[in-house]
């Protein structure tokens, strides 16, 4: 059988065979052809959505709480403005930035999303679709953005300033360092 035969078959058993009982939301994803991308998903809440169509604009200031009791909420100005269907009032579920990103906001219940730290600012699960959208133009920012938050201290060298000469001395730099922020060639190219 073929991959287009699969697909539909693939959907109503996904349908079919999926627990009522489950309170999560899916997506589906396929790009079998090579020309177009078909995105489906499922919005599988216990209880009316009140989904409404927003547009959030340029300069609009967002914060990373539903609530205003946590004082050290992540706050910031929207940078890309985005259309989106908001959920329940207020949580954008699925959303496209004016630069082409989009977002679905996925939930499972029973997640465990750790606990907050207090010197960190905070942002909940339900503002995060918002957050990605209001700041990043494509999926590599995002990705560098989330990557560099859980490794502060990234380290890159530029290749053209090293010195490659046939019978140079190995050198080593320890990068475990905390210290290390940035360009470190000049730094290698001593050790």
């Amino acid at each position: 059988m073929t991959t287009r035969r699969l697909w539909p078959l693939a959907l109503v058993l996904l349908g079919v065979l999926s627990p009522a009982a489950v309170h999560a939301c899916s997506r589906v994803l396929s790009n079998s052809n090579g020309q177009s991308v078909v995105v489906g998903r499922t919005m599988d809440l216990y209880l009316d959505d009140q989904a409404a169509l927003v547009l959030r604009p340029r300069g609009l200031e967002a914060g990373g709480l539903v609530s205003t009791s946590v004082p050290n909420a992540k706050r910031w100005r929207v940078k890309h403005g985005s259309v989106g269907v908001m959920s329940v009032g207020t949580v954008l579920a699925d959303g496209l930035n004016e630069r082409g990103l989009n977002v679905n906001l996925l939930y499972l219940s029973g997640s465990d999303y750790g606990s907050a730290s207090s010197a960190k600012p905070v942002i909940s699960n339900l503002r995060m679709a918002e957050f990605v959208l209001d700041n990043f133009a494509n999926v590599d920012q995002g990705s560098y953005a989330f990557q560099l938050a859980r490794n502060p201290y990234p380290i890159w060298v530029e290749l053209s300033r090293l010195n490659f000469r046939a019978g140079g001395a190995m050198r080593r730099l320890n990068v475990q360092s905390p210290a290390l922020t940035g360009d470190v060639s000049e730094l290698l190219d001593r050790s």
